[in-house]
């Protein structure tokens, strides 16, 4: 093997072997800055860090060197998140080693000057990043809480104009430094004569409003009712507290409920004037059920007092009615006998002259028209031959319709008159 090849060999082995040390640092690295915690974006963050010592590496090597490069890979670990002072120490500990490795393994002077220059610009650049976040933040939660101080600016305006009632700001000695609202024009008082002035003035007006404001300043809430010039309100007192909890005074709201009161009132008064009428009426429909129920009574009674009467006579009626039908039914049984007699006479006197006829009757037909000469009806046709009486209906108009007929007489007639 050549000088060239065996020297190429052993470079590309050596740079196999720098490339395996280089990930494990950097793997080392990432470690000791996450501290064994879970972290979103891990190649993310891993491909990052190679970034930074990348750009630390090549600002070390060159002539002159970039001081601005360490200044800005400070600010990149920020970025990134690691923002604590044991993030910054082990960041140093750790580049610190890979440079030198790296400058060694290359072949290139370790110059000591030129890491602490390192160490103080990268120091520098981290440090200058977290004041920079630490401002940003500032200022974003400064106008986060100045935009919620206006919007609480503007309901609070809308609050005074538009509710009725009133709104007190009392200090920890009981002093007011805040009074307003709707309602001091309702009861009639100048808000700027009560500013500064202690509430406590005030206990021979509003003894229980004095009594709970004394427990308001000790850190209790409570509610109550007062009436002031024909006013009702309804009163809510609320320790008011700094962020270390220490007491700064009381809010006091006073709503005015006086319409509210007088609704319910004028309702409580309507639903007693409607339940009397109510009462009132369902008494004067009971009267009337009752009276209605009396004369259905005597009006039932006289009715079982007449049918017990014309008992005797109903039942001669009855009696009278079925003997007289029973003769009809005697009557017109010997009317159909005589039919027949007269139908077979009629048939003898045509026995000499016959119209010979030739008809294909099914079973059920011939038993039909046979019953039919017994002056059966259909209901006993049907329970006959165990059929419907739509059934036998239809097979009737079937049976006219063979013999050319358009009744049960005609049918009766013909079969006579054919000695069927």
């Amino acid at each position: 093997m050549s000088k060239e090849c065996l020297e190429y060999h052993d470079l590309s082995k050596k740079q196999i072997i720098l490339q395996q040390e280089y990930t494990t640092f950097i793997s080392e690295w990432y470690r000791l800055l996450v501290e064994e915690q879970p972290i979103d974006h891990e190649i993310y963050i891993l491909q990052r860090l190679e970034e930074i010592f990348l750009q630390i590496y090549q600002a070390a090597t060159h002539k002159p060197i970039k001081e601005d490069v360490f200044y800005e890979a400070g600010q990149n670990l920020v970025d990134l998140g690691f923002n604590q002072p044991i993030n910054l120490r082990h960041s140093l500990n750790t580049l610190t080693k890979m440079l030198i490795h790296s400058l060694f393994a290359d072949g290139k002077n370790i110059d000591i000057e030129h890491i602490n220059l390192f160490h103080s610009v990268f120091s520098e650049g981290f440090s200058q990043r977290i004041c920079d976040k630490i401002i940003e933040d500032y200022n974003y939660e400064s106008k986060k809480i100045t935009a919620e101080k206006h919007r609480f600016e503007i309901c609070l305006q809308s609050f005074l104009k538009s509710v009725p009632a009133l709104l007190g700001i009392v200090d920890k000695q009981g002093k007011i430094v805040f009074v307003g609202g709707k309602s001091t024009q309702s009861i009639n008082i100048n808000p700027d004569r009560l500013l500064g002035r202690s509430l406590f003035e005030f206990t021979n007006l509003f003894p229980d409003l004095s009594e709970n404001l004394h427990s308001a300043l000790r850190g209790d809430s409570f509610v109550m009712m007062f009436e002031f010039r024909e006013k009702t309100f309804e009163t809510r007192c609320f320790p008011y507290k700094s962020e270390d909890m220490q007491m700064i005074g009381v809010i006091v709201i006073a709503l005015d409920v006086t319409d509210s009161i007088k609704q319910k009132e004028d309702m409580r008064k309507l639903r007693n004037e409607q339940t009397i009428q109510d009462t009132s009426k369902i008494y004067n429909l009971l009267q009337e059920i009752d009276i209605f129920i009396q004369r259905q009574f005597m009006s039932l009674q006289h009715k079982i007092d007449q049918l017990r009467h014309n008992h005797q006579f109903l039942s001669w009626h009855v009696h009278r009615d079925l003997d007289a039908f029973i003769s009809e039914c005697s009557t017109t049984q010997y009317t159909i006998q005589q039919f027949i007699e007269q139908a077979r006479v009629v048939n003898t006197a045509t026995i000499s002259h016959p119209n010979v006829v030739h008809i294909d009757f099914s079973p059920d037909e011939r038993t039909i028209l046979q019953l039919l000469l017994k002056g059966k009806t259909n209901r006993q046709i049907a329970q006959a031959i165990g059929i419907s009486e739509k059934a036998v209906e239809k097979r009737l108009t079937k049976l006219f319709l063979k013999l050319n007929v358009t009744s049960r007489t005609e049918a009766m007639a013909w079969a006579i008159n054919h000695s069927f």
